[in-house]
């Protein structure tokens, strides 16, 4: 396994979302990134993180002007 593993604080900051919000509803949505839990703390990837957040990107449809 390679990479950083990063918290739900660490996501919120990259997002510029409160990390409450993160914790308690994003990372519940189906096609968030599983978390792996570490003596009960959970982590995320980072690389999975950011691989969501452009999988995120690009399914928005582009707005109009």
């Amino acid at each position: 396994m390679e990479g950083q593993f990063i918290t739900h604080q660490d996501i919120a900051r990259k997002l510029n979302l409160n990390a409450d919000h993160v914790r308690d509803r994003l990372t519940h949505r189906p096609g968030f990134p599983a978390a792996y839990t570490f003596g009960g703390a959970r982590r995320w990837k980072e690389d999975d993180i950011e691989e969501w957040i452009e999988q995120q990107r690009q399914a928005k449809p582009a707005r109009r002007a």
